[in-house]
């Protein structure tokens, strides 16, 4: 998984989230393939203050819709579900809710795989946090303020 997927909130109050994705490819694809980045829903998906970005095998996480399903596991606050959806998938997502109130926001993030880097910043920060997730399968998070 060469992924690089990234979630943010903007506006002073948190207003809305953007999500993104970028991937290195599959090395032998066929050619036209198109792999989860390059689907909105797939691979990253931001709705109102909620956003996630997932990373793994895209045919694995096409039919499911891995980066939407995460965001509306988010609203629901049913965050085993979205774990549920990575098992048995080399997979794993970060998101952002910043839909609890003004001026903070919970990170989240899981992963099937043996590890996952993880960062997060926000304005109220003096350095950003960077780390080498080892926690295989379950979902941690942190709140932050901005």
């Amino acid at each position: 998984m060469e992924t690089v997927g990234a979630v943010c909130i903007v506006g002073s109050q948190g207003q809305a989230a953007i999500a993104a994705a970028s991937s290195g490819g599959s090395w032998m694809k066929h050619p036209g393939r198109i792999g989860a980045a390059g689907t909105f829903g797939t691979a990253c998906y931001a709705s109102g203050r909620r956003g996630a970005s997932v990373s793994g095998q895209g045919e694995a996480l096409i039919s499911g819709l891995a980066a939407y399903e995460t965001v509306r596991s988010l609203a629901r606050d049913d965050m085993e579900s979205q774990t549920g959806l990575l098992a048995g998938r080399d997979a794993g997502f970060v998101s952002v809710d910043a839909s609890s109130g003004p001026r903070e926001a919970h990170v989240l993030w899981a992963h099937t795989s043996n590890s996952m880097a993880i960062g997060y910043f926000s304005s109220s920060m003096l350095k950003p946090i960077a780390f080498m997730s080892r926690d295989k399968g379950l979902s941690m998070g942190i709140k932050i303020s901005f």
